[in-house]
């Protein structure tokens, strides 16, 4: 058997200069062309964490007639760089799947496109940091990743035999209260669940009768109802292409099929939360229990009838691919998308929870404290019992298991219960009756920071309770009312649609915007906006209206300030998060048909090593390409003393520092956009010495537009003087 591993990750979503989102899964928009320039691997992520020699990439939509099932065509560069990569395999990971037929849903949320992602292999001794960049400085893509590896989210401990199920009890501290659920409602065949996961046992004999058949395929070898799968009858394994999603190397998909949905009332072994609801077994795994093919297993468990989908896995890779699957399950396709909090006993971001759209679960005891070993954070949305949860084993066993693993399949068993009974037509509404009826968790103290969601589930009151109320605002957006770099002393203006998920609100429903962190630096001078009446599903916008927050002189360089905003309606309350990034030390030039970015310390075209904060070089096209890896400035006098800011291998040198930050010059003098701005090299280990005046001059008027000016004034600052200096 695999080693059951917990993976966590810390990755960071930059447009340049902005945090894209941050706690409860707010999508900030900051307005302009924030497509990635390059990638770096993260410094947690280890080789077992992705295939080697293995990559993703998304064409952008203006090349979608170039786009062939096997092949990327008439793109010269791209088909030259993949023969010289020795490439294999290239083709479409969803060729079954078509552009959207719709831009938005009915909510206004833009509908995401999977028939455009590739993947391939390669056969050269090319490191996979330098194929992903080397093809993101061709600019035909949306995004070039590794394929990540996510793992298990299950601590086990000895399996053994139970007489209880503490979680299932009813109303006592620890349960979710299914007891008195289930006197409401006992499940609907109907309603879906999808466990992606390693697999399950099709023939235990807690499991077998609550599997969702598909009788339009049965196994006659024919693909009877035309999906595209062959004999798909009871679920799929994406990890091996085949009909058969029985566990192969790793067991642990047995135990969340039955968390979520054993069979209940049969005399047999365990019960579930899920009573009477179907789930969808799809295996994402390889033979050796690897997870390698999960998130096609998403994309399979959402086209095939799952409203819920379970996700008990995840890892330190995240990703724009990750976040266009989930886009396709929770929008396209109106799922409900749940995914285990991780494992990490940590506060980390950890994906695919951390993604926009999905819920967040972490792990509570038999008393109602955090799980020992689960994460936690200000975007989970709730926890759900997952400390010694009895269920199904591999085989036809039962026993005992742990982890954010189990917590995560028992709330899709009662966001089952809750779908049966009220039918929501959108399937986010099932994921907030469960968060806004939650019991609170007063005796832990992540919780009352606010990092364990609204507290521990309750199926009994989701389903009893006579109102809930749930308004959000998703997505944000931010603009400063010019080049969207947000400086000391600008205004930036804050909004973003306000959508009532429930219950209607009342006219007294108002959001609130405050500062958590870096409060010095900003401040709010209109932090308040009238939600007001809304009906189910009614939806509003504060961009008439909109929050403004003032950038203080006093933010130092590239300083994270974190916003919340409370959204009250009467006893109702609710928080969300987000941070953005201020006083970047960089400046973007764009006015004429050559477009740059101008650095405090010697860079041009990006400010961070491996083309991070910047937009690179870029001239006059409909869309733009980055035409630039990395530029600097070079001043030397020996093989001894060179300073610049170029690479040294693999890492970056830092020997330029800013005195005086790189500023626009308002109003301009020499140009139509003056830059200046004042570095030196003490950073470096063996200075030369110099200090530097640097300005940089665009001009928007033919027959100046096609290029832009940067000047050196080099100065020597030591008392001897520099002889055979270089510049």
């Amino acid at each position: 058997m695999k080693k059951f591993t917990r993976l966590f990750s810390t990755v960071l979503f930059t447009a340049n200069m902005i945090s894209s989102f941050a706690g409860n899964h707010i999508q900030v928009i900051i307005p302009g062309d924030h497509s990635p320039k390059s990638f770096k691997m993260p410094s947690n992520i280890k080789v077992e964490d992705y295939l080697a020699n293995t990559v993703i990439f998304k064409v952008k939509p203006q090349y979608r007639q170039n786009c062939k099932a096997h092949s990327v065509d008439n793109l010269l560069p791209l088909q030259d760089f993949l023969q010289n990569a020795g490439s294999w395999g290239v083709a479409k990971i969803f060729p079954r799947h078509t552009a959207p037929e719709r831009e938005r849903n009915a909510l206004g949320q833009k509908t995401t496109d999977l028939s455009t992602i590739y993947s391939f292999k390669y056969n050269s001794a090319l490191s996979l940091e330098k194929v992903i960049n080397s093809m993101l400085s061709l600019g035909y893509f949306e995004y070039v990743q590794p394929w990540y590896v996510p793992g298990t989210m299950l601590n086990p401990n000895d399996p053994s035999w139970t007489a209880g199920q503490y979680h299932l009890q009813g109303a006592v501290a620890g349960s979710i209260n299914t007891l008195n659920a289930w006197d409401i409602t006992q499940g609907d065949t109907s309603v879906v669940i999808g466990i992606v996961d390693t697999g399950t046992q099709l023939d235990h004999p807690d499991l077998q009768a609550n599997i969702k058949l598909n009788y339009a395929d049965p196994v006659d070898g024919i693909d009877n109802d035309g999906d595209g799968y062959i004999d798909n009858y009871q679920g799929w394994d994406t990890g091996m292409n085949d009909n058969d999603p029985t566990w192969e190397g790793n067991p642990h998909g047995v135990a969340t099929s039955g968390d979520a949905c054993a069979v209940t009332n049969n005399s047999v072994g365990v019960a579930s939360p899920g009573f009477n609801c179907k789930f969808l077994p799809v295996k994402g795994a390889s033979s050796s229990g690897s997870l390698t093919a999960v998130y096609p297993g998403i994309v399979y468990a959402a086209d095939h009838g799952a409203k819920i989908i379970s996700n008990s896995w995840g890892g330190p890779g995240g990703g724009p691919y990750g976040q266009d699957i989930i886009n396709y399950a929770a929008i396209n396709k109106n799922c409900l998308v749940l995914a285990s909090a991780g494992n990490n006993g940590t506060e980390e971001q950890f994906y695919p929870s951390s993604y926009n759209y999905v819920f967040r679960v972490a792990s509570s005891t038999g008393t109602d404290a955090m799980s020992g070993f689960s994460s936690y954070g200000l975007d989970v949305d709730y926890t759900a019992p997952g400390s010694n949860i009895n269920s199904t084993i591999s085989g036809s066993g039962y026993g005992t298991m742990s982890g954010t693993s189990m917590a995560c399949p028992v709330s899709a068993g009662a966001a089952g219960l809750i779908q049966s009974y009220f039918n929501y037509t959108n399937a986010f509404q099932i994921g907030e009756r469960l968060k806004q009826t939650c019991d609170p968790m007063p005796t832990s103290s992540q919780y009352t920071a606010g990092k364990l969601g609204n507290g521990r589930i309750n199926a009994g009151t989701a389903l009893s309770a006579a109102a809930a109320k749930s308004i959000l605002i998703n997505p944000v957006t931010i603009t400063d009312g010019n080049d969207n770099i947000f400086m000391p002393g600008e205004n930036l203006s804050i909004s973003g649609i306000f959508t009532n998920y429930l219950d209607p609100s009342s006219a007294s429903a108002v959001a609130t915007l405050s500062v958590i962190a870096g409060g010095t630096y900003a401040t709010v001078t209109q932090g308040s906006f009238a939600v007001g009446a809304l009906a189910m599903l009614g939806a509003i916008n504060n961009t008439g209206s909109p929050f403004t927050v003032d950038v203080l002189g006093t933010a130092p360089f590239n300083q994270v300030i974190k916003f919340k905003i409370n959204i009250t309606d009467n006893a109702f309350t609710g928080d969300q998060y987000f941070e953005v990034v201020v006083n970047p030390d960089y400046i973007n030039i764009n006015i004429n048909d050559v477009h740059t970015s101008i650095t405090s310390k010697g860079r041009i075209g990006y400010n961070l090593d491996g083309q991070q904060q910047g937009i690179g070089f870029q001239y006059q096209l409909a869309s733009p390409a980055d035409m630039l890896y990395e530029m600097s400035l070079i001043i030397g006098v020996s093989s001894a003393k060179v300073s610049d800011m170029f690479r040294d291998g693999n890492t970056g040198n830092v020997d330029f520092g800013s005195i005086n930050r790189v500023y626009k010059v308002n109003p301009s003098v020499v140009s139509d956009f003056d830059a200046d701005g004042t570095f030196n090299d003490a950073p470096a280990t063996v200075p030369v010495p110099v200090e530097v005046h640097h300005n940089a001059y665009a001009w928007s008027t033919a027959p100046y537009r096609k290029f832009i000016l940067v000047k050196y004034s080099i100065k020597n600052t030591d008392t001897a003087a520099l002889q055979n200096m270089y510049a």
